[in-house]
């Protein structure tokens, strides 16, 4: 399992100060079709995951600020007094 996530490039084998082996994670995780062959409605599946888990919560608050149906009146309140500023 070690040598998989080594070779997935998840983690990296790293001499430490004293040469001793040790493992850091990546700091960019790099993407399933980079490491996997995957055809193309997977890659697709999985681009649209990867888009959704990073910008889907942000998206739908921004959506909500300015869906008058999906607000209560306290929210329009904040909102529209921090508009008139």
């Amino acid at each position: 399992m070690l040598t998989l996530v080594i070779t997935a490039g998840l983690v990296h084998e790293i001499p430490d100060g004293d040469g001793q082996m040790r493992l850091y994670p990546a700091y960019r995780l790099p993407d399933p079709q980079e490491v996997f062959p995957l055809d193309d409605a997977e890659s697709a599946a999985q681009r649209s995951l990867r888009r959704h888990l990073a910008y889907g919560g942000d998206s739908a608050r921004i959506i909500a600020m300015f869906d008058r149906q999906a607000c209560d009146t306290r929210r329009s309140l904040q909102v529209s007094t921090v508009w008139r500023g």
